[in-house]
């Protein structure tokens, strides 16, 4: 199960590098994600990252914009403002992230806190051979004091952050590139077609 979701990322990050819409399915899956990995940068540069840090200073979204697109509402039930560092280390044979996070809760969390504290923390994710989750600084947690910190995760939410993280790695679409249960397909949102990958249990992602 773990493989077959990060092929599906791996075939949404691909379709999402270029968003002119496209009529016409590729002859080829491997080709959408080599023009993905070439509009990177190409294979040599992405192969030599040894680390990368996505910077949001001003933005904060608790989910996607498709998801939370809406014309009367804001994305902000789960938080009203906040601000986040994804970093990346790439050059010891195994991925680790670092996720350094400051939001200010929405009043939906009151029943918790009542002065909706801002939650500040750092969070490490290592994929090695002892994966682990661990919260170095602060903690999310809307009932615990700000100042406390969680310390390593459970085992279930450790899986889980460590699966998202591998599927925001700068490698993941160079480690998949020779990915052969796929297929090209052509998807319809909103009445434009866009090309897709599709794989063979029917798992398709397209572009958004």
């Amino acid at each position: 199960m773990k493989r077959r979701q990060l092929l599906k990322f791996m075939l949404t990050l691909a379709s999402t590098v270029n968003a002119t819409p496209l009529h016409h399915a590729s002859s080829s899956p491997q080709e959408l994600i080599g023009e993905a990995l070439d509009a990177l940068g190409g294979v040599g540069p992405i192969g030599k990252l040894k680390g990368l840090t996505y910077q949001a200073p001003r933005i904060f979204r608790s989910r996607s914009l498709m998801q939370s697109y809406h014309m009367s509402r804001a994305d902000t039930f789960v938080s009203i403002s906040g601000s986040q560092n994804i970093s990346f280390r790439l050059d010891q044979g195994f991925l680790e992230q670092r996720i350094d996070r400051l939001a200010t809760p929405s009043s939906y969390w009151s029943w918790g806190n009542n002065d909706l504290t801002p939650l500040e923390f750092s969070l490490v994710v290592n994929e090695g051979k002892n994966g682990f989750a661990c919260y170095v600084q602060g903690n999310d947690q809307i009932f615990l004091p700000p100042g406390l910190t969680s310390s390593y995760t459970d085992a279930a939410l450790t899986y889980h952050l460590v699966l998202q993280a591998q599927m925001l790695s700068p490698h993941l679409l160079d480690h998949m590139k020779d990915t052969k249960s796929i297929s090209a397909t052509t998807v319809e949102f909103y009445g434009i077609e866009f090309t897709a990958g599709k794989h063979a249990l029917d798992l398709i992602s397209y572009r958004d």
